[in-house]
């Protein structure tokens, strides 16, 4: 389990910082600011967010690990 959090948190991590910089860049496109700063902060809370997210993803991606351990343990105490 702790596997495919860590999978899906890095994973996460890197996707959210790219869709939050596109996302910063195309808001800000034409507009003559600096786009630098806007950017980066743009991809920092996606890194958070994407943490996040990903780390959920993970967890219910292997979920079905976590039912097998819980029937297999069920079946050792009955």
């Amino acid at each position: 389990m702790l596997r495919g959090v860590v999978i899906g948190t890095t994973v996460g991590m890197v996707l959210g910082a790219l869709v939050w910089a596109a996302l910063v860049a195309v808001a800000l496109a034409g507009g003559g600011y600096a786009l630098a700063g806007p950017v980066w902060m743009g991809a920092a809370v996606g890194v958070f967010a994407g943490a996040f997210l990903g780390g959920w993803a993970g967890i219910v991606a292997t979920t079905a690990t976590l039912e097998r351990a819980e029937h297999h343990t069920r079946a050792r105490v009955h």
